[in-house]
């Protein structure tokens, strides 16, 4: 029998990215977050927001 973990585990992320290359991680980060979520055991939520202050700083909030 395969006890079940009681605790969960938040992960944060921030990250900073080319101005250029916006458009290409929000289309990255998407992909990876779906893959995630469909694929990974354990992962509860994922979610990634872009800041309204400096376009190119986004954060990533996972939930094990």
């Amino acid at each position: 029998m395969v006890k079940k973990a009681s605790k969960t585990l938040y992960v944060t992320a921030k990250f900073h990215v080319k101005k250029d290359e916006i458009d290409d991680t929000k289309k990255l980060v998407q992909n990876l977050i779906t893959n995630t979520l469909q694929n990974e055991k354990g992962c509860l939520s994922y979610t990634s927001l872009q800041s309204n202050d400096t376009e190119n700083e986004f954060t990533a909030f996972e939930v094990w």
